[in-house]
C-alpha cells in the first residue's frame, strides 16, 4: 500500500475530477500479479480486508468482496454504489460528516439491511440505470423513508459522471471583460 504515484493512475483520477488529496485520503496504489504479469491499480479497502481496484483499463476486486463502511457517529447515513461515486461526493462535499456505506457491488445490498436501522436519515446515491432504480426499491423496503439523492444528478448515469460534467461547465465559462462605465465620446 502506498500513495498514488503512478502517472497513469494520476491521469485517470484527474480525468475523473477527483483531487489527488481526496484520492490519497481514501485510496492506495495497489500492485498485484496475475498470470505472472505485474499490474497496478487504485485500491479502495473494504471491510473484509479485500480491495476494490480500478485502473483506466480494469475494474475488479482483490478478494474477499465486501462493503466499505465509515462511521463518524452520526445519525445520517449515505449509501454509495461504488467508490468513485463516494470519492465524487467527498470532492463536492469535503466537510461531509455523515456515516457512509459503499456497496462496492449491488449484489451486496442485502448485507446492509440491519446496518441501516437506527439512523434518523438515510440517503441513497445509486446509479441512474435500471439496476440502480431496482436497488433503490429494495432499499425502500429496508428503510421506507430513504431519500433518493440520485435526483441531484438525474440527467447523468452516476455521481461521478455528474461531477465530470460540472467540471466541464466550469471550464467553459467565459469571463467577459469588464465594461467601462460612463459616457462614451
Amino acid at each position: 500500500m502506498q500513495s498514488l504515484t503512478n502517472p497513469y493512475l494520476l491521469r485517470y483520477i484527474a480525468k475523473r475530477e477527483i483531487p489527488l488529496s481526496i484520492a490519497n485520503r481514501f485510496c492506495s496504489e495497489i500492485r498485484y500479479n496475475n498470470t505472472n504479469r505485474a499490474y497496478y491499480a487504485i485500491g479502495f479497502a473494504n471491510d473484509a480486508g479485500g480491495w476494490e481496484i480500478r485502473s483506466p483499463y480494469f475494474k475488479g476486486c482483490i478478494a474477499p468482496k465486501a462493503i466499505t463502511t465509515t462511521s463518524k457517529g452520526t445519525d445520517v447515513l449515505q449509501i454509495f454504489e461504488g467508490f468513485m461515486d463516494f470519492l465524487s461526493w467527498q470532492t463536492l462535499n469535503p466537510s461531509s460528516t455523515c456515516d457512509t456505506i459503499v456497496l462496492n457491488s449491488l449484489a451486496l445490498l442485502p448485507r446492509i439491511q440491519e446496518k441501516i436501522k437506527g439512523y434518523k436519515q438515510v440517503e441513497s446515491f445509486l446509479d441512474n440505470d435500471d439496476a440502480g432504480r431496482k436497488s433503490f426499491e429494495v432499499l425502500k423496503q429496508f428503510y421506507p423513508s430513504i431519500i433518493d439523492a440520485s435526483v441531484r444528478y438525474q440527467t447523468h448515469k452516476d455521481l461521478n459522471e455528474w461531477l465530470v460534467a460540472l467540471s466541464k461547465v466550469k471550464e467553459k465559462k467565459i469571463v467577459l471583460p469588464a465594461m467601462k462605465r460612463g459616457i462614451r465620446r
